[in-house]
């Protein structure tokens, strides 16, 4: 039954000659190690998705980054050339607004003295009156000495002199007051085309004024449109890509971490190819048989 150690086959050998030098822990600790191997190159595979993986996210987050401020710049873009119409639009009417300020201003001088001329038509009219009056009393007297010869309160005659010289009188007074009355009725009619063109003047303030507040408004509407617009920068400006900055900030601190890993990962796949090395049959195994071949030769 005894097998010449030579016609053993190699397998058979090598577990005879480990068990001699006591050194199977060898062959123990290199089929531990390549499970280890394994691990780490599956590791390190893992590891290679995952930086691809994130590189690929920062890179479509640096895009989306980049739209978003292209589309952020076009908006802004958009809100300075609405600034600069409402502006432009502000500038006219402030032009106008100021033109019609000094038209009202010009007219205003004209009208200025309304509550005069009203007084003096009201001083026409009250003079006519009196006159009217004195007219209608010289009349009446005349009347009087011309259809009466006798006082109707006194019954004493009265002289035809005296008549005529009353009624010569009072038809001259009534010339003096149909004389004055002429003036007046032209001076009345001066003071009132005065006040009707001042009438017509304050009508046209009236316009004025309600076209300069039209202007006004129009000027409160484009400067709260601007700061509208203006808010809608500023808020443009504060918010530039935050989403997206805070992404590539997490996603480059996670690829950070990865990379970290990939150098231990590589390490230990350094040490374990070393490790591979010195275990094989060539290895530490090969040095130590060679060492004590000869003693056990010697046996």
């Amino acid at each position: 039954s005894f097998v010449p150690f030579m016609q053993l086959n190699t397998n058979v050998r090598r577990e005879v000659i480990e068990d001699l030098l006591d050194i199977r822990v060898f062959s123990s600790m290199a089929l531990l190690l390549k499970d280890r191997v394994a691990t780490n190159r599956e590791e390190y595979k893992l590891n290679e998705q995952d930086i691809s993986y994130t590189q690929e996210s920062i890179k479509a987050q640096e895009k989306l980054r980049n739209e978003l401020d292209e589309k952020r710049a076009e908006k802004i873009e958009e809100f300075n050339e609405r600034i600069k119409k409402a502006q432009e639009h502000i500038t006219r009417e402030e032009a106008l607004a100021a033109t019609i300020g000094s038209e009202i201003e010009e007219l205003l001088q004209y009208v200025g003295d309304r509550d005069a001329v009203s007084a003096r038509v009201q001083k026409i009219l009250t003079i006519e009156k009196s006159l009217e009056s004195k007219k209608t009393n010289a009349r009446k007297t005349i009347k009087f000495y011309t259809e009466n010869d006798e006082c109707p309160t006194c019954t004493q005659h009265i002289d035809q002199a005296i008549k005529c010289e009353k009624i010569a009188e009072k038809e001259k007074a009534i010339e003096e007051v149909e004389s004055a009355l002429k003036k007046l009725s032209d001076e009345l009619a001066r003071a009132e085309s005065s006040l009707s063109e001042i009438s017509k003047l304050q009508q046209n303030i009236s316009q004025k004024q309600s076209e300069l507040t039209s202007k006004h408004n129009n000027i409160k509407v484009y400067q709260k449109e601007i700061s509208v617009y203006n808010k809608e920068i500023d808020s443009l400006n504060k918010t530039q890509s935050t989403y997206t900055e805070s992404s590539v900030s997490a996603l480059q601190s996670s690829l950070h971490s990865f990379l970290g890993v990939k150098e231990r990962i590589l390490r230990e796949k350094e040490m374990y190819e070393l490790g591979t090395v010195i275990l094989r049959d060539s290895g530490i195994k090969s040095r130590i048989i060679k060492q004590y071949i000869p003693v056990i030769n010697t046996l």
